[in-house]
């Protein structure tokens, strides 16, 4: 029950990554059949697309850094790791990123 338990919660977040593709005039037998093709997913498919929206993250935070003459040098990799390690969820982690690339910058400066 668990397991099924922690695969809805990353169903969920999931549904928050990817936009939906509903509309809001479909049946509830369609809804419902989008609603099993999502909970298909695994564990494991949810977090490589969760890291995956971490490293786009990263990148282009560093990116607009560079184009205002304010290169940065931190691992994508070490910042998921330390964000996971801190639990940040997912939702805050546009912040968080922008905040650790920040400082980073000012500590090079």
């Amino acid at each position: 029950k668990n397991k099924n338990e922690s695969l809805s919660k990353k169903n969920d977040e999931l549904k928050l990554l990817i936009p939906s593709n509903n509309n809001n005039n479909n049946e509830e037998g369609e809804e419902e059949n989008h609603n099993n093709n999502q909970s298909s997913l695994t564990n494991e498919e949810v977090e490589k697309l969760k890291q995956q929206l971490f490293f786009s993250l990263v990148i282009g935070f560093k990116l607009q850094l560079i184009q205002i003459g304010t290169p940065v040098n931190l691992n994508a990799g070490s910042l998921y790791d330390i964000a996971l390690e801190k639990n940040i969820p997912f939702s805050e982690w546009n912040s968080w990123i922008f905040q650790q690339l920040q400082s980073s910058a000012n500590e090079s400066k």
